[in-house]
């Protein structure tokens, strides 16, 4: 895993990301501790997708500066993709499905040696499912 600067696994300074003439983000900060959990609570509009996807690499922000993990979402997305996942507000997992179902297919999206949790078992109990 990359260094994280601190003791932080996002860091946003000054983001702003624009779609022609709205403004969706206008100058956001933002630090996710290591080990936190964050909720993004708001609005229709308020920019909560925007910042998800600047910080997924998805979406290139418009100015300011973003490190997840210590890597640019953007340049990096590559590297930024075998060490994070996100669960899509309209996505799901099969109501009747086992944990280590799910683990071992999304373990497999990522291939052996891309990421130091390719074994499903391993990451279950890491985890404590």
């Amino acid at each position: 895993m990359s260094t994280v600067s601190g003791d932080s696994s996002i860091i946003a300074h000054n983001l702003v990301k624009k779609y022609g003439s709205v403004t969706a983000l206008d100058g956001l900060n933002l630090e996710v501790r290591t080990g936190s959990v964050l909720g993004l609570l708001g609005p229709n509009g308020a920019g909560k997708t925007s910042t998800i996807e600047v910080c997924e690499g998805l979406r290139r922000a418009s100015s300011g500066h973003v490190r997840v993990l210590g890597l640019d979402p953007t340049k990096d997305h590559r590297a930024l993709a075998n060490e994070m996942g996100v669960m899509l507000q309209e996505g799901g997992i099969y109501p009747s499905a086992r944990p280590i179902d799910v683990v071992r297919q999304f373990c497999g999206l990522y291939g052996s040696g891309k990421s130091q949790y390719a074994n499903p078992q391993e990451l279950i109990d890491l985890v404590g499912l």
